[in-house]
């Protein structure tokens, strides 16, 4: 009874004395997640959407290249997802290698927690699957290598089996058009083709009877010519339509009757083409009609004037005893080939030209031809007839540049003001007897020239006040009556009653060419370009003193770097100024820190470095003083730069395959602060704090430290360790003699001790093909203390048997003083079945000495329970999320 307190006080102990090992998310994937990872904490409004690109339908073993990713989630670049499907294969394909798959094929998740997007192939199952679901969980992480802060989101889609039976096509709004044709307008087929398997139209046989019978020759046509038709053919097709795989069902369509082709005009004229008052007029023209049928009773109209002449109704030809000068005549014809009439046609007007001579006339201008916009243009009209006959009307165009002014129709005189330089005129001139006009004569040619510019409000100006570093600048109002704009007119400067010729033409004088008390006047020669108007002068204006100038403003300290100041060495101003007047300068120098004025340091150009901090806001203020009292300022604001840290760190030993490594990142260093955060990365893998005890296996191992100083600067240091395979005994063997068990191995080197340890359950094995071995409760805490039950030089090491159960032992090399601490398959750990001779070592141990099976079944109790508990913190660490 009091065993059995005992044994339940040191289990509740033993309980609450183990550590809760907090789980993480697993940055290298995660199977049977798509419903969610319910260990990450969702922050409120920001789930990510999770975006893919699985298909709607699939054909049977195709291979889909599957793209995923996410849009918005909690900002930065970090994330991970798990893609299952119902059916089908996964495979990582070619890429960037960034995703697993489990062995199923059925499960895929992201391998490296960098990224936001990936692809994944899979390739589709055999035809006896009709659907498969798809369904996706997304990441976001904001990597602050926590379980808090991230968001998660879940979707499911359904992708169904294209069918590989055919359907055959159909055939719909089979149609004629037109739907009354003739032989002009030829036959064309129209039809809708629907393939419910969306299959393209391939060997559609088309098939046209005419009359009763197939015509061969226009098989397969869609658009039936004139040259296969004639009046009155009776005309049916079928359609028969085919996908490339089989036919469907057969439409047709018709019969539809050729009618008869409209006939029709061409060549129609009236002659002879310029007819006089003396002349006769018939009329000419081609019948035409695509049946060649005859002309019969065409319909023929004569019009005088817009009006028809019903007498002259289906006359060819009419006499000159109607026909009178400037009569307008013109005809139509309405063909007929005895079924239809076809359209009206018409003959081009033509006007009667009259036998009489008509007058003749010439024009002139008053005046020379060359004037201004101050006076009018004016015609000289001279007109003559032949038979005599008076000249009754009087026609007058008027041409500016070349285009006609319709509102100065007939006026001899052109005012002024309707005329602008540069402008050309000329008139063109007819005149009539009252029978006949005359051709048009042009005369009465302008061309309109210049007039010189002026000027007034003349002045002299600048910026602000006439000072010695503001430019001047002179301007004036310039007026022409011809509205050009002023080109190149002549200025002229005076400075002190002096022409400076070399100043000649500037419009504009800089600020260099002036000085203090100097009198300045300006004169300009207005010019349009063609000519210039009177010369003009301004007032005469004074320069008075110009103010101080700061042109820059430096801080300097020696160890700046691309501009940016630190705190190790002091700060240097460095001022640069001007006085355009030649003035002796002073200054006055205030400095501020981080917003506020420190008036210690007025006047003062250095800044000690005792003052100086990462991070500090130092602005200064510099005002600067000519002789006259005139004054200016500038400032200049710069931050104290932070120097970033140095990552270093040293090891413990030289590293051995399969041994406790430590690493000591305490040596980095700080120059201007202090380190304040340690993250390591070996493998991936990431950790933190200024030291990390690891264990490494075979291969290449990149060890990376990156520290962070209290102001955020950054250092990254890198080194690369090439380990062989850890060493580990060989030919382990275990054997009982008695109630001694005895361990036997072989090992090649003499100098090397071994420890044994004993457990009551087996040892959790390495099945990593002795590859890293990093920070695992496996290899770090699987060997404890509690375990060791001797240590030896040799080969073979023994000890009575302290229980009837099978007892499990390891046995760890130790080289250079460094214990190889991988426990590997059968190679370092053996087993001892003891129960067969459990009650033999009982009754003698008991009748020997009584009180020991009590220690000893606690012991082994013990034993049992840290092996169990260990083995579950062993699961708790390595189990994924």
């Amino acid at each position: 009874m009091h065993s059995a307190k005992l044994t339940t006080f040191l289990v509740i102990f033993l309980l609450l004395g183990v550590p809760i090992i907090s789980t993480q998310a697993n940055s290298n994937g995660k199977y049977n997640s798509t419903s969610g990872c319910s260990c990450h904490s969702q922050q409120s409004g920001s789930a990510p959407t999770p975006n893919h690109n699985f298909p709607l339908t699939f054909n049977p073993g195709q291979t889909y290249s599957l793209s995923i990713g996410m849009t918005g989630g909690v900002s930065g670049t970090k994330g991970g997802f798990n893609l299952e499907v119902s059916d089908g294969t996964l495979s990582t394909g070619i890429g960037l290698m960034n995703v697993k798959v489990n062995s199923a094929g059925n499960q895929a998740t992201h391998s490296l927690s960098n990224d936001r997007s990936w692809a994944v192939d899979w390739m589709a199952p055999s035809s006896s699957t009709s659907s498969v679901t798809f369904n996706l969980a997304v990441l976001a992480a904001n990597g602050n290598s926590q379980n808090n802060g991230d968001s998660w989101a879940v979707t499911t889609h359904t992708s169904t089996q294209i069918s590989s039976e055919n359907n055959p096509p159909e055939v719909s709004n089979a149609s004629l058009n037109p739907t009354m044709p003739t032989k002009e307008t030829g036959i064309e087929l129209l039809y809708d083709y629907f393939d419910l398997d969306g299959d393209a139209e391939s060997g559609t046989e088309i098939s046209w009877t005419v009359n009763g019978d197939l015509s061969a020759e226009l098989n397969n046509l869609t658009i039936i010519d004139s040259e296969y038709l004639n009046k009155g053919d009776e005309i049916t097709v079928e359609i028969k339509p085919n996908d490339g795989i089989e036919f469907g069902d057969v439409v047709s369509v018709g019969p539809v009757t050729v009618l008869n082709s409209i006939p029709s005009i061409t060549d129609l004229v009236i002659l002879p083409e310029n007819p006089l008052d003396t002349d006769s007029l018939s009329i000419d023209y081609t019948f035409m009609d695509e049946d060649n049928d005859i002309e019969q009773y065409s319909m023929i109209y004569w019009y005088l004037n817009d009006i028809r002449q019903l007498e002259l109704d289906n006359s060819t030809e009419i006499g000159s005893v109607v026909v009178r000068a400037e009569d307008r005549w013109k005809a139509s014809v309405t063909p007929f080939d005895g079924d239809d009439f076809g359209d009206i046609f018409w003959t081009d007007e033509i006007t009667i030209s009259s036998s009489n001579n008509p007058p003749l006339v010439n024009v002139g201008i008053i005046g020379n031809g060359i004037t201004n916009t101050t006076e009018n243009l004016e015609l000289s009209i001279d007109a003559t007839d032949p038979d005599g006959d008076p000249v009754l009307f009087t026609e007058i165009f008027w041409y500016k540049d070349g285009e006609i002014v319709s509102e100065l129709n007939n006026q001899e005189v052109i005012d002024f003001s309707r005329t602008s330089k540069g402008e050309t005129w000329f008139a063109e001139v007819r005149v009539s007897d009252g029978v006949t006009w005359s051709t048009w004569e042009s005369g009465g040619n302008y061309t309109i020239v210049n007039s010189p510019p002026s000027v007034s409000d003349i002045r002299i100006i600048s910026e602000s006040t006439f000072v010695t570093n503001q430019n001047l600048t002179v301007v004036w109002e310039q007026f022409d009556l011809d509205g050009d704009s002023e080109i190149n007119s002549e200025i002229i400067w005076w400075l002190n009653g002096e022409r400076i010729s070399r100043l000649d033409g500037l419009q504009e004088i800089p600020f260099s060419e002036t000085y203090r008390g100097q009198k300045w006047k300006v004169g300009v020669r207005p010019s349009d370009g063609e000519n210039f108007g009177d010369l003009v002068t301004s007032a005469e204006i004074t320069i008075r003193n110009s103010e101080p100038t700061i042109s820059q403003i430096n801080i300097v300290s020696k160890d700046a770097e691309d501009g940016i100041q630190y705190s190790l060495n002091d700060l240097i101003l460095e001022v640069e100024s001007n006085d355009l007047d030649g003035d002796i300068l002073s200054y006055n120098v205030n400095w501020s820190r981080n917003g506020f004025l420190v008036a210690d340091l007025n006047n003062l150009w250095t800044i000690p470095d005792s003052l100086l901090e990462p991070g500090q806001i130092w602005s200064v203020l510099v005002s600067v003083f000519d002789e006259m009292g005139y004054n200016s300022s500038s400032s200049l604001s710069m931050e104290i730069g932070n120097i970033n840290p140095s990552a270093e760190w040293t090891r413990n030993q030289t590293p051995i395959s399969g041994t406790k490594i430590l690493f000591d990142g305490s040596t980095s260093e700080d120059k201007d602060g202090e380190i304040v955060e340690w993250f390591w990365n070996i493998g991936g893998i990431e950790k933190t704090g200024s030291m990390l005890e690891v264990v490494l296996g075979n291969g290449e191992h990149i060890i990376g430290l990156t520290v962070i100083d209290d102001m955020g600067g950054i250092d990254t240091k890198t080194e690369i360790i090439k380990l062989g395979f850890p060493e580990t005994v060989e030919s382990l063997t275990a054997s009982i003699d008695g109630d001694i068990a005895i361990l036997e191995w072989n090992w090649d080197d003499e100098n090397t001790n071994f420890k044994i340890y004993r457990s009551s359950s087996p040892f959790s094995i390495n099945t990593e093909e002795k590859q890293l071995l990093f920070m695992d409760s496996r290899y770090l805490s699987n060997l404890d203390l509690n375990y060791l039950v001797g240590e030896t030089n040799i080969t073979t090491w023994s000890e009575q048997i302290p229980v009837s159960s099978k007892i499990y032992y390891a046995v760890t090399a130790v080289t250079d003083n460094q214990e190889i601490i991988l426990i590997y398959g059968n190679e370092n750990t053996v087993t001892v079945d003891a129960t067969n001779i459990s009650t033999e070592i009982d009754d003698e141990d008991n009748a020997a000495n009584p009180s020991l099976s009590i220690p000893s079944s606690i012991v082994l109790l013990f034993m049992g329970i840290i092996s169990i508990f260990l083995n579950i913190n062993w699961k708790g660490d390595n189990d994924e999320k």
